[in-house]
């Protein structure tokens, strides 16, 4: 029997980072239209399951969901024969209404059958019970959709349960920070760390907080909602110290009262200017090809004795729906649970416009004068293009070293590499806060102990992308401001997304091509996930491309004391499609 596997809760995002809000998942064929136009009196005729009138009888199996999980919706019906244009809506957790739901499913597709069957995938754990409703759909003598049936689907969690576990490293190789989320602020979050599985004999507790829809900037993103805000749960923040560098550790988050994580492992940060593995991306989602990224996160850490992520941007594209920073947490959990996640902001993190007295990155009015994200008139995207989140679910759910600007710039020392994390978003241009605090930082590097320095942002410097002016005339500013500081301290690579592509130039001096170890080798790698761009390359920006294709992909990079071997790394199949050896600057 054909049935319509309803991936309720996978985002179908436009096919390029100018998406200006966001759409729920994909409706079958025909039927991707917003149910409220098709059937205006959606919960309005009859609002409630009539006892005395035809009814669906529903079930699932399982009987509960899973984080993550699946379940099969089975329908019968007493009095009543199904039409392809009957729907069934889906909640979870309070709604303002019916015609308030996170998604929304026709049964064109399914057999009509006795029971129908239709199934759910990846439904993510929000603290909250499921809820799916029957709408018997009638024509004559009015267009009617009538409630006929509902379940409310428990979950296999308790509210309390502990998720999205993530690591950040705030520059003390005897520290590690551990962040997750959950449903209650009590007892106090706790880690348990040992360092064998069995013996997790030291236990760390720490801080709680959380945010409204009031802490965002503007709508739609403060607006209350099954499909914009909703409760973010608890975020918690816990502090492990006393770690001895280069040791492995043991640990599981959570509490007694409200229960324990799986047990994961982690290296502590090595104090020698060793060599360093680490992987690198931008632009992801919770699309299969987002969902592919992680899983090869969390191969890379186990496999290949990985040391951190670098994620420079447009991180699951919530766009101001809340439910989507549970569906990526959880998603990327399981890789960032064993090494440090290190996160900046893109365009769909910060860009807003009104509300700037809630931007937590506290602009100045000399750097953004317009209550609004950094918006000259030769910027591209608008200054709405995080649908007026303005960065505040990153603040709170992420930290960073205090050496800058929270979450938006800042820098860490691992191994022989210096990384500085940059905001593209903010005014970046000469003299501006940022540009100061990136001169300091980069004066103050010490090349005896890294000799390696990286630097990230969200925007690209160099591209030749084709269809993607308005980022060309921006790349053209951003060389104007960074590339005298990068070539003045001898940056040797900067790595950017935005592009959802993966691009390499050669190393660049003055916008010119250089001899290998002389130059500043540029890499986007905007291909982890989010829809890919359409169009091909052009020489007509620039003869500096080396390397450039359209496809899912994440970088892999390896540093010695000589050189760093830079691969792009294929979602698809784990292949290797490009690489190449960045030699020091002599």
């Amino acid at each position: 029997m054909a049935l319509w596997c309803a991936a309720v809760l996978l985002a179908a995002l436009c096919s390029a980072h100018k998406a200006s809000s966001p759409q729920l998942p994909f409706l079958p064929n025909s039927a991707r239209a917003d149910i409220t136009k098709l059937f205006p009196t959606l919960g309005q005729t009859h609002p409630m399951v009539r006892l005395d009138g035809p009814q669906a009888i529903l079930s699932t199996s399982p009987a509960t969901i899973s984080d993550g999980g699946s379940v099969v919706l089975s329908i019968t019906f007493d009095g009543w024969t199904p039409t392809p244009d009957d729907f069934v809506t889906v909640s979870c957790g309070p709604t303002l209404g019916p015609s308030d739901y996170l998604d929304v499913v026709t049964i064109l597709d399914a057999a009509m059958d006795n029971p129908i069957q239709l199934p759910f995938n990846r439904l993510t754990f929000m603290r909250c019970n499921y809820t799916f409703s029957y709408y018997g759909v009638t024509f004559y003598p009015d267009l009617i959709s009538t409630l006929i049936g509902k379940l409310e689907v428990p979950s296999a969690d308790s509210i309390g349960a502990p998720k999205q576990g993530h690591l950040a490293y705030h520059n003390e190789p005897t520290r590690m920070t551990l962040h997750y989320t959950s449903g209650l602020s009590s007892p106090a979050p706790s880690v348990r760390l040992g360092t064998s599985e069995g013996a997790l004999t030291t236990v760390f507790t720490g801080t709680t907080r959380t945010y409204g829809a009031g802490d965002l900037c503007s709508a739609p993103a403060n607006q209350t909602g099954q499909t914009w805000f909703r409760a973010p749960g608890f975020q918690h923040t816990v502090e492990l110290s006393d770690l001895t560098p280069d040791a492995t550790y043991f640990y599981q988050y959570g509490n007694a009262v409200n229960g324990w994580s799986n047990v994961f492992s982690f290296h502590a940060a090595p104090v020698t200017g060793r060599g360093v593995r680490f992987v690198a991306f931008g632009d992801q989602d919770i699309s299969d090809g987002g969902l592919n990224t992680s899983l090869a996160v969390t191969h890379e850490a186990v496999e290949r004795d990985l040391d951190f992520v670098l994620h420079f941007g447009d991180l699951g594209y919530a766009l101001g729906s809340a439910w989507i920073w549970d569906a990526w947490g959880s998603e990327v959990a399981e890789g960032a649970s064993r090494v440090p996640y290190m996160v900046s902001v893109g365009n769909h993190e910060y860009d807003y416009s009104g509300g700037q007295s809630h931007d937590t990155s506290h602009p100045t009015t000399a750097d953004s004068p317009n209550d609004a994200s950094f918006d000259p008139t030769w910027w591209n995207n608008g200054a709405t293009a995080s649908n007026g989140e303005c960065g505040t679910p990153v603040f709170y759910r992420f930290s960073a070293p205090s050496n800058g600007n929270s979450v938006f710039w800042y820098a860490f020392e691992y191994g022989n590499v210096f990384v500085v994390q940059l905001s593209s978003e903010h005014n970046f241009t000469t003299g501006s806060a940022e540009w100061n605090w990136l001169q300091a930082t980069l004066a103050g590097v010490d090349r005896a102990r890294t000799p390696w320095v990286v630097v990230t942002l969200h925007r690209p410097i160099y591209t030749t992308q084709m269809c993607e002016t308005g980022d060309y005339v921006v790349s053209l500013h951003l060389r104007r401001a960074l590339d005298p500081l990068f070539e003045r301290y001898n940056v040797n690579v900067v790595l950017v997304a935005h592009t959802h592509s993966y691009e390499r130039t050669c190393p660049l001096r003055g916008g010119v091509c250089v001899a290998d170890g002389t130059g500043v080798v540029h890499l986007t790698v905007g291909s982890a996930g989010a829809g890919l761009e359409t169009c091909g390359y052009s020489p007509r920006y620039g003869n500096f491309s080396r390397a450039h294709i359209n496809t899912f992909g994440y970088l892999r990079a390896e540093t010695t004391n000589e050189y760093m071997d830079l691969q792009f790394v294929l979602d698809v199949n784990g292949t290797v499609w490009d690489k190449y050896r960045v030699l020091l600057h002599g």
